[in-house]
C-alpha cells in the first residue's frame, strides 16, 4: 500500500473512529491510574517505614514491657483474640513487678519463600522493638485449649535471639472466668520474664501478691488445662519455698502430696520436680518445730528425687561429658609437670 494512501486509512479507519478513540481514552484513564496506585503504594510504605521508625524509637527510649498479639486461628478466633488483649490489659501487670506493660496488636507472621513463621516474627519484633509476640490456633473444637506460639525476648535478648515458647490457654477465652483470664495473663508473662519460673531471681517480699494470686488460681483447677495447672502449681510451689513461711510450706506440702497422688504424674521430670518440692517443705517446716517422721518423710521424697535423676540420660551423658574433661584436664597438667621436671615425676 503506498504510504499516502497507508496515512488516509489511518486517519480514516484508527483516528477517525470513535471506537478506537474510546479504546485510547480507556488505555489512557488504565495508564494514569495504574501510575498512581504504583505511586502512592511507594508514598504510603514510606510513611509507613517512617511511622514504625518513629514508634520504635519511642519504644526503645519508654521503659517497661510491649507486647504484641496476633489474631488467633480456629473457632471464635477473633473473638478470643479480643479477650485475650483485654484479659492482658487487666491482669498481667500484677506479675510485672510495676513495670509498666503496653498490650498492641501485631499481624500474623506469614511465611514466604525465604522466611518461617519464627523468623517473620523475630522480623516483626525488631521492627516494631517489641518484647514478645504470640500468634495462635484452636487444634479442636470450642472446647479445645488455644496453643500459643510465643516469641520472647525475656527482657534482654535481641529480636535474633528471641526465646520460642508453646503455651496452652483456657478455651474460653472470650467467655472466661476471672481464674482463666488470670491463668492466660500469668502464662505470657511467665514467658516475658522467665524469673517468674525461678522465685530465686526475685526478692521474697515481691512475690507475695504472685504467689496469692496464683495461689488462689489452683485452688480452682477445674478452670485449667492440665498443662495450665501444672506449671502454674510448679512455680507456686517455688514461690512459697523462697518465701518461705509456715503457711506458704504447708500448702506446698498439700499441693505435692495431691500431685503424687494423681495417676497423671507419669512424666518423670515432674515427678522429680514435686519429690524435690515435697522434700524441702517438710524439711523446712522441721526447721522451726523439730519432727522425726516429718524429718524422715522429707528424705525419703529427696532420695527417690536424686535416683530418679541418677537414671536421667540426659544427666549420665553429663556426668560422662564432666569425667572426660576432667581426665583431659588431668593429662594436660601431668605433660605440665613433665616438662617442668625435665623429663621426670
Amino acid at each position: 500500500m503506498p504510504r499516502q494512501g497507508l496515512a488516509d486509512w489511518y486517519s480514516q479507519t484508527i483516528a477517525g473512529s470513535s471506537v478506537w478513540a474510546s479504546i485510547g481514552f480507556v488505555a489512557a484513564l488504565l495508564f494514569v491510574a495504574v501510575a498512581v496506585w504504583v505511586i502512592g503504594k511507594l508514598i504510603w510504605e514510606q510513611i509507613t517505614r517512617i511511622i514504625r521508625a518513629m514508634r520504635r524509637k519511642e519504644r526503645q527510649n519508654t521503659q517497661g514491657y510491649f507486647v504484641a498479639i496476633a489474631p488467633i486461628k480456629g473457632a471464635r478466633g477473633k473473638a478470643s483474640s479480643r479477650a485475650l488483649m483485654d484479659n492482658l490489659q487487666r491482669h498481667i501487670a500484677n506479675f510485672s513487678f510495676g513495670a509498666p506493660i503496653e498490650v498492641v496488636s501485631a499481624p500474623n507472621p506469614r511465611v514466604t519463600a525465604k522466611f518461617g513463621k519464627r523468623d517473620a516474627a523475630r522480623n516483626w519484633l525488631r521492627d516494631n522493638a517489641c518484647d514478645l509476640i504470640t500468634w495462635g490456633h484452636r487444634e479442636g473444637g470450642k472446647q479445645s485449649p488455644i496453643i500459643m506460639d510465643v516469641l520472647s525476648r525475656e527482657g534482654s535478648l535481641t529480636a535474633k535471639e528471641a526465646k520460642y515458647h508453646r503455651i496452652a490457654l483456657p478455651p474460653r477465652l472470650d467467655d472466661a472466668t476471672e481464674t482463666e483470664q488470670i491463668a492466660a495473663a500469668y502464662m505470657l508473662a511467665r514467658a516475658l520474664q522467665p524469673g517468674l519460673a525461678d522465685a530465686t531471681a526475685f526478692r521474697p517480699e515481691k512475690l507475695h501478691g504472685a504467689a496469692k494470686i496464683l495461689g488462689k488460681c489452683i485452688a480452682q483447677p477445674d478452670d485449667l488445662p492440665a498443662e495450665t495447672l501444672a506449671v502454674m502449681e510448679a512455680d507456686y510451689c517455688r514461690m512459697a519455698l523462697h518465701l518461705g513461711t509456715e503457711t506458704h510450706l504447708e500448702e506446698v506440702v498439700r499441693l505435692r502430696r495431691a500431685r503424687l497422688g494423681r495417676d497423671d504424674v507419669g512424666n518423670v521430670d515432674m515427678t522429680i520436680a514435686t519429690r524435690l518440692d515435697l522434700g524441702r517443705a517438710l524439711l523446712k517446716l522441721s526447721e522451726t518445730q523439730f519432727d522425726a517422721a516429718r524429718v524422715r518423710e522429707g528424705m525419703d521424697h529427696l532420695i527417690i528425687a536424686i535416683d530418679l535423676l541418677r537414671e536421667n540420660p540426659t544427666l549420665q551423658l553429663a556426668t560422662q561429658a564432666t569425667l572426660a574433661a576432667q581426665q583431659g584436664q588431668a593429662m594436660l597438667q601431668a605433660r605440665q609437670r613433665f616438662s617442668v621436671m625435665g623429663g621426670g615425676i
